[in-house]
């Protein structure tokens, strides 16, 4: 990959999907194979770079496609689905000369204080998350809301059963475990960590947070289970078991 890593903005998260041989029968894995950015500057806007690519391309296909707060690529259907401010979600074909944006689901109300996520839970259905801060002396989780919605109908609906698994959601890319595979977690809890996302944009310190969220009784775990900003040198990010 020769794309220049020297045009990307300092603070950004880069999700990369790499391999040294790629087999051309195979048009699903050369879809997943790129390389895509999210940058926190200059408003939240996306780039992505495809394999081979010398560099690096910002999303500008949209005047609106900008106040990115996550995204994940989708391998079923080869399209890149990012989640803005106001909960409103376009799905990027990037498989083209051009970039193809199109809205799937609408926007709602923008909070100051709340972060979104989308993730693709394993029984199919689109999740929005969505994580509400509550300002004190430090930025910390109040609660959070996890929506359903169908990209079809664009309707939505509130959930707070995750059959029989585990949510994870940070600063990195969000996904679901079940917890039969992984017994020590507990279902329908959000596993929270550092999002700093929002509020480096405020000028606004946000505590290095570790928290369990549950989304039945709307709880956090035990607060000695919880860490702060002390315990932990830098920013803790949850890693994605593969097999």
């Amino acid at each position: 990959m020769d794309a220049d890593w020297s045009e990307l903005p300092s603070d950004l998260l880069i999700t990369i999907f790499t391999a040294l041989e790629i087999d051309p029968r195979l048009p699903r894995l050369r879809r997943r194979l790129q390389i895509m950015a999210r940058p926190l500057r200059p408003r939240n806007q996306l780039s992505f770079a495809r394999l081979g690519d010398n560099t690096w391309t910002w999303l500008t296909s949209r005047t609106d496609c900008l106040d990115y707060n996550d995204c994940f690529f989708d391998d079923n259907d080869g399209l890149l689905y990012a989640i803005r401010n106001t909960g409103e979600v376009h799905a990027i074909d990037l498989n083209g000369t051009t970039p193809v944006v199109n809205n799937v689901c609408p926007p709602y109300e923008e909070e100051l204080f709340r972060t979104n996520y989308i993730v693709r839970a394993p029984w199919g259905n689109l999740l929005q998350v969505w994580r509400y801060f509550g300002v004190g002396k430090e930025v910390t989780t109040d609660h959070v809301t996890v929506y359903k919605f169908d990209p079809v109908t664009q309707d939505r609906a509130l959930i707070k059963d995750l059959r029989g698994h585990a949510m994870f959601v940070s600063f990195g890319t969000s996904f679901l475990v079940s917890v039969i595979d992984f017994p020590a977690l507990t279902p329908n809890c959000v596993y929270l960590a550092h999002d700093n996302t929002k509020f480096n944009e405020l000028g606004i310190h946000n505590i290095q947070e570790v928290a369990v969220y549950n989304m039945q009784d709307e709880t956090f775990a035990d607060q000695s289970t919880q860490s702060s900003s002390k315990n932990y040198p830098s920013h803790a990010v949850w890693v994605q078991p593969s097999w």
